[in-house]
């Protein structure tokens, strides 16, 4: 039989009656107040409805706070209820006690089992029997099985209680706004005022729901009104804490052990263990997360990661592992166990990095610093820009040693002059100021403005000396040819000059035990004031000098000179041995303006051992 409870206060339902199980929807007790409960369902005899009257009798029993007994609280008779086609609708009455939590006994004993309540029903045909009729509807007696007559419709039905708003008596009268004790019953432990809003009664001030709510406004918060943190929790631990402070709140959440210290404004959005919590101690700091971050710079930031620290005001950690901005507005954007040291300093990821002097930068890779104002080191391993405005681009164990010195990349290459480079290769040395040694390998230039495009093995060790070997003997520079300008000025009787290296009297020299082969091209050109025109002259000269140990220059032969062509037949070319050096000796003869030469001398070098090795 398929049994329905109702009533204004609760409603039960059950698949079966025999043994089913049913619950109470919603009820919420009103003193003095009397509770109808319907009870509809379907009557059968051999798979077949039933019709006319039937007795209906109903035991309503309750549980003892152990659970272990079922004592009867009231018994009643319906008598004489109509049957048609099965169905029938029978309505009882229990007073408050038989349903009031908060005044059943057992309540405070054993909550979870002081509501239950069990129903039995048992029914007969109606005969005219009116015997039973003094078992009135709140009548109370010991325990027995039904009368004589009535076959039980099966065990006793569990009834679940849910609390629901019952109508009290005086809720008829009353109109939206504050309603107080005792015009309306409160259970145990609560306080008034109650309200009356939308037909609903709300027990204290108005309250956040589970579901939301509606017609809030700009007076309306979720917090504290006193000087008090608020806690969020989950699963009884807490999740959110914000705590009040004069310049600001500070808000921290994950783990409960992630904490601000002496500090305001602060923001620690999660991570944290008990052993590993997230710590901030300056002002306005942030911590999006991670484990055993700490920040202690003022608005300094640790995004994540482990074990990272900010500790200058505006420093900033992006994430990683063990990573350390430790000067003002300094970022470390990840890796690990980076440190930046230098104000505005900057380091991309990488490991074991070092920036160490202001707006220094380390793009990545391992074990690379940036030593000295606005050094940069683009990544690879191991590599040192240590000077003013340096660059080590990438590679491996590159230095640059001095202010804007280069190294683009390669291997064990040194750029330790003003301004030296070496783009590229393997042990190649730019030791001189603006020296450059574009790559290949183990090439030295050891001269101002020298250069070496590639190959390997060669040296320049002379002023704007360009040299280019492709091998050597025995020492750096021992096989090579080199290309040499030189330049000059001779004046209206100012007889003849020497052309040099630097035009400051740098003269081309002679290594000791050092044998040259040389080609030069000599052009001049006067300056054409008028009312004289412009006098050019061009000469080619060619052969060999040598050094013999420490002793001085001397050709090999005799050099030849040819005059190539000129406008000024007085002109002069001459060349002379001098204690080290190949003198190019010019002469503008009667001219009456100053005269510029220009000299490109092309040597094929050899020699016994090596000039000037420079120690890094």
């Amino acid at each position: 039989m398929r049994t329905i409870l109702r009533s204004r206060g609760w409603a039960v339902w059950g698949s079966r009656i025999l043994g089913a199980s049913v619950a109470i929807l919603a009820f919420a007790p009103v003193s003095a107040q009397e509770f109808p409960v319907t009870i509809q369902g379907r009557l059968t005899h051999e798979g077949r409805p039933v019709e006319g009257l039937h007795d209906f009798f109903f035991i309503l029993r309750g549980a003892q706070a152990d659970g272990t007994d079922r004592g009867i609280l009231m018994e009643t008779l319906q008598p004489a209820v109509p049957v048609r086609d099965g169905l029938f609708n029978v309505t009882l009455v229990y007073l408050p006690p038989f349903f009031d939590i908060w005044t059943d006994p057992a309540f405070s004993a054993a909550p979870e089992r002081a509501q239950e309540r069990w129903l039995e029903v048992a029914v007969r045909r109606t005969v005219g029997d009116t015997s039973l009729a003094t078992v009135g509807p709140h009548a109370r007696r010991s325990p027995g099985s039904p009368p004589p007559g009535f076959t039980s419709l099966g065990p006793a039905i569990p009834l679940a209680v849910t609390p629901m708003a019952a109508h009290a008596a005086v809720a008829a009268s009353l109109t939206a706004g504050a309603v107080t004790p005792p015009a309306l019953a409160l259970p145990p432990g609560a306080s008034g005022p109650v309200s009356v809003v939308g037909g609903k009664f709300t027990v204290g001030p108005p309250a956040w729901l589970l579901s939301g709510n509606a017609g809030t406004g700009p007076t309306h918060f979720l917090g504290t009104t006193d000087n008090q943190p608020l806690e969020v929790r989950v699963a009884n631990q807490r999740a959110l804490r914000i705590e009040p402070r004069a310049a600001g709140p500070n808000l921290i959440g994950g783990h409960a052990a992630n904490a601000v210290v002496g500090a305001a404004g602060v923001v620690i959005a999660g991570g944290g263990t008990a052993a590993e919590p997230n710590m901030a101690e300056a002002n306005h700091a942030v911590i999006g997360g991670g484990l055993s971050n700490r920040v202690a710079g003022v608005a300094a930031v640790v995004a994540g990661g482990y074990g990272n620290s900010a500790t200058n005001q505006y420093a900033s950690v992006g994430g990683g592992w063990r990573n350390s901005a430790r000067e003002a507005a300094t970022t470390i954007a990840g890796g690990a166990e980076n440190l930046a040291d230098g104000a505005f300093a900057t380091i991309g990821g990488g490991r074991t990095n070092l920036t160490k002097g202001p707006a220094t930068t380390i793009a990545g890779g391992d074990a690379n610093r940036a030593l000295v104002d606005g050094a940069t080191v683009g990544g690879g391993q191991n590599n040192e820009a240590f000077g003013e405005g340096t660059t080590v681009s990438g590679g491996g164990s590159n230095r640059a040693r001095l202010d804007y010195a280069t190294v683009s990349g390669g291997t064990e290459n040194w750029a330790q002059s003003f301004g030296a480079t070496v783009g590229g290769g393997a042990g190649n040395w730019a030791h001189a100021v603006n020296a450059t040694v574009a790559g290949g390998g183990a090439n030295q230039a050891l001269g101002a403005y020298s250069s070496i495009p590639g190959g390997t093995q060669a040296q320049t060790w002379q002023h704007g000396q360009m040299a280019q070997s492709a091998g050597n003997f025995s020492g750096l520079g021992d096989a090579q040819t080199s290309v040499y300008v030189l330049r000059g000025e001779t004046t209206p009787g100012g007889g003849a000059a020497e052309l040099s290296l630097d035009n400051q009297g740098a003269l081309l020299q002679v290594g000791p035990d050092q044998t040259v082969t040389f080609d030069i091209l000599v052009v001049g050109r006067s300056q054409g004031l008028p009312p004289n025109f412009q006098v050019s002259g061009g000469y080619a000269a060619r052969g060999v000098i040598k050094r013999v140990g420490g002793a001085s220059a001397a050709f090999v032969g005799t050099p030849t000179v040819v005059e190539l062509g000129v406008d000024d037949p007085s002109w002069r070319v001459s060349l002379a041995p001098g204690s080290q050096h190949l003198r190019v000796v010019v002469s503008s003869g009667a001219t009456p303006d100053t005269v510029r030469w220009v000299a490109r001398v092309q040597t094929a070098e050899t020699m016994w051992g090596s000039f000037f090795p420079p120690t890094p």
